[in-house]
């Protein structure tokens, strides 16, 4: 299944970054982010952080404090909530089933 990304234009598309989170075969999630502002553009890992994930299902940036939150499809077809808040990720609720 494709990863999902967004990007945060905290002034314009090309000083913003990109951000992207991938679920990996052994479960776990991992985030990439771009750089946009360093020639190259180069793509670095954050973090990698949950469980059991089939697929990320989305990706967006809230307006609670502008963290990071990411939706995930487990493998037991549960949706389950991840956050990040100053640079640490933190495992949400299960939403339900998808």
């Amino acid at each position: 299944r494709p990863p999902r990304s967004t990007h945060f234009p905290y002034t314009t598309l090309f000083r913003s970054n990109f951000e992207l989170c991938v679920a990996l075969p052994d479960g776990t999630v991992q985030h990439w982010w771009r750089n946009n502002q360093v020639p190259g553009f180069p793509w670095q890992l954050s973090a990698t952080f949950g469980s059991d994930a089939d697929c990320v299902v989305a990706v967006m940036e809230s307006s609670f404090g502008f963290n990071l939150e990411v939706i995930v499809l487990r493998r037991d077809g549960m949706l389950q909530h991840y956050w990040r808040a100053g640079g640490t990720w933190y495992q949400g609720v299960v939403i339900g089933l998808a």
